[in-house]
């Protein structure tokens, strides 16, 4: 199709119609630039470029970027960039970002951006900037089932009291619930 470039990489397709109305077809200035077994599927003007860029893919995006992206994909998400990042992707949402990191994702949501970390995850919401490895962010989050902690767990900003389900395994800060207690009598 017009617009859709295929140069210097081994094994890799634009599947491409240059045509609107449906069917398989990625149009524009789409490319893929010295990358290895990378495929577009449907889309705009999307870029695979880096010769680290190996079974990388975008599918059904407008404007996304994927340079030297190892084994990683962009998904139904416009404006997006992949960069340096193995084993990856931006799935859903737009103008999100992926830079350095391994083994990450953002899914959905807009302008969230994970930065050389490994095992990490946005899921939703607005301006999100990940900085920890192995670690899963959320604005919100509504659990209608079980929870179970294996570890530590820190809640801020706690606003409202458990009102039945312990069973065994809770702790609490004894201190801060007597220090608590003291300054209310104190104050009576």
């Amino acid at each position: 199709s017009q617009g859709a470039v295929v140069n210097a990489s081994r094994y890799s397709t634009i599947l491409s119609n240059n045509d609107f109305r449906g069917g398989i077809g990625t149009t524009g200035t789409s490319k893929i630039d010295n990358a290895y077994a990378a495929v577009m599927l449907g889309g705009f003007a999307n870029n695979i470029s880096g010769g680290s860029s190996y079974a990388s893919a975008t599918l059904g995006t407008a404007y996304a970027s994927i340079s030297n992206g190892y084994g990683s994909s962009i998904i139904s998400s416009t404006d997006s960039q992949l960069d340096s990042s193995y084993w990856s992707s931006i799935i859903g949402g737009r103008n999100s970002s992926l830079v350095g990191s391994h083994t990450s994702a953002i899914i959905a949501g807009v302008e969230n951006r994970i930065d050389s970390l490994s095992g990490s995850a946005i899921i939703g919401g607005y301006g999100i900037t990940a900085d920890t490895h192995n670690t899963v962010y959320v604005p919100n989050l509504v659990v209608t089932g079980n929870v179970t902690i294996s570890g530590n767990a820190s809640i801020s900003g706690f606003t409202s009291g458990f009102t039945s389900g312990f069973t065994s395994g809770m702790t609490y800060d004894h201190s801060f619930v007597k220090s608590k207690c003291r300054n209310r009598h104190q104050e009576d």
